[in-house]
Order: structure tokens, then sequence, then C-alpha cells
């Protein structure tokens, strides 16, 4: 779920709770609740023309080491009124490939995902709320 409120604060829930993002293009450092306390994110939002572009950075382990990765979200509403999302995973800089691919249905039920495909480390879906 996305809730704009005014021009400059946007909120995301999702799985692991809520993440504010200032609708700045500035890089902004949050908590967020996770099995064993909190977690420190890096977040920034902006708006590219139509497109809304958000991203996380925050560290992970990976083969015993702490990795800086970045996750890149893009969404627009297309002319027909389907939301366009564009998700991309980087690693220390490289694309990672996402385990996401394919089609799906949305999460609140109210629509479908069609998956289409991309690169490593990128996911783009067009989603159609149903009637």
């Amino acid at each position: 779920v996305m809730e704009q409120t005014g021009d400059t604060m946007l909120k995301i829930s999702g799985g692991r709770g809520d993440t504010i993002y200032q609708i700045d293009g500035v890089a902004h450092k949050t908590k967020v609740p996770t099995r064993g306390g909190e977690m420190e994110l890096v977040v920034k939002a902006k708006w590219e023309g139509v497109k809304l572009v958000t991203s996380v950075v925050q560290g992970i382990m990976s083969a015993g080491e702490l990795q800086e990765t970045e996750t890149k979200e893009t969404r627009s509403i297309d002319k027909e009124g389907r939301l366009n999302y564009v998700f991309d995973r980087s690693m220390g800089g490289r694309a990672v490939p996402d385990m996401a691919r394919g089609g799906g249905r949305g999460g609140d039920g109210g629509g479908d995902f069609e998956g289409m495909g991309g690169g490593a480390g990128t996911y783009k879906a067009i989603y159609t709320k149903k009637p």
C-alpha cells in the first residue's frame, strides 16, 4: 500500500512494516523492525517526470560478509490506467538476478501482474486492477 501526504511524504507499507520517504531526491536514514531488532536503511524518493522512483540501500549478509544492497523501484501509470512497475537490485554495484520472475497475482487479489522479463537484477511488471 502506498500513501502520499502532501507533496513531500510517501509511506509504503509492506511485509517488513512501513517505510517513510521524503520525496525530495535526498537520501535519508530510517529504521525498520526485524526479527532481531531494527535494521537501518537509507531511503530516497523523487519524481522523474511522471515516474515515481524510490530506492533503499541496506546491508545484507552474503557469503559471510556484509554487502551493501540497493533496491530501486520505478512506478508509473500508463495511458490505459495500468501501473507499470520496474524493480532493480544491485549488490556492490553489480546487478543481482531477482527471484521474482514471471506473472503472478497482485498482493490484494484485486488484479494481476503481467511479467515482462528483464536483465539480471531487473523485474518489470504491469499491474491491472480488476473491476
